[in-house]
């Protein structure tokens, strides 16, 4: 019989700042390991953020077998002791598309201590839980961008601001972009690498994403 791996584990540490491992938290026990994938983990290190040191993590989870996995981002500003979290809506917004397939979420500090967090969605007819990284035929996809979401955690109240989430660019509808399997069983979807950084200087936000063997830089 085979079994899944059912959850996500994090190694919560003391208030030394890491030094000393304090003990393990299981941050989600609904994550099998096919899914529970991408994950990223990043701390505000801007001394001048309202929120510098906080650790911020991300992952998708099996929210829905039938409109796609969900977003969640994580925060915490006692050194992994205890963590507040809020999820983030694909999207969305494709008439016939209900469904969306995500994934490549990634996140990027901001100096105002905002935190920014972008991923790969296709917008689909139809998904389907038990395979989550198939997105179907050309015509089950509508269609496919890079989202971004705007964060402010408030660590006095332990509380997230989310901003709406938003087109960053759309991807052209060709087979590179729809990750299908090649005949030599690779699979091409560069989308999965996305990467978004901040300048500190300026707060500009720059997200640099894999296109037709090519890298398109968006800047806001």
């Amino acid at each position: 019989m085979r079994r899944r791996v059912e959850s996500m584990l994090f190694e919560a540490v003391s208030e030394k700042k890491g030094l000393v491992r304090r003990r393990r938290c299981y941050l989600m026990r609904m994550v099998p390991a096919w899914i529970g994938g991408t994950p990223d983990l990043v701390t505000d290190n801007d001394p001048a953020s309202p929120n510098y040191g906080t650790l911020y993590a991300t992952w998708n989870w099996p929210a829905s077998s039938t409109t796609g996995p969900g977003l969640r981002v994580v925060a915490s500003s006692d050194y992994g002791a205890s963590f507040r979290h809020v999820e983030v809506p694909p999207i969305g917004g494709v008439a016939g598309y209900p469904a969306a397939m995500r994934i490549g979420y990634r996140l990027a500090p901001a100096p105002d201590g905002a935190l920014y967090v972008t991923w790969y969605e296709a917008s689909l007819r139809r998904y389907r839980g038990s395979a989550p990284l198939n997105k179907g035929s050309r015509a089950n996809i509508g269609r496919i961008a890079v989202g971004l979401a705007r964060l402010v955690y408030d660590r006095a109240t332990g509380s997230f601001t989310r901003g709406p989430s938003r087109i960053v660019t759309t991807l052209p509808r060709n087979p590179w972009n729809f990750g299908h399997v090649r005949p030599d069983g690779l699979i091409t979807d560069p989308q999965w690498t996305i990467t978004p950084a901040v300048d500190r200087a300026s707060g500009r936000l720059l997200v640099a994403v894999a296109v037709n063997r090519s890298v398109r830089i968006a800047a806001s």
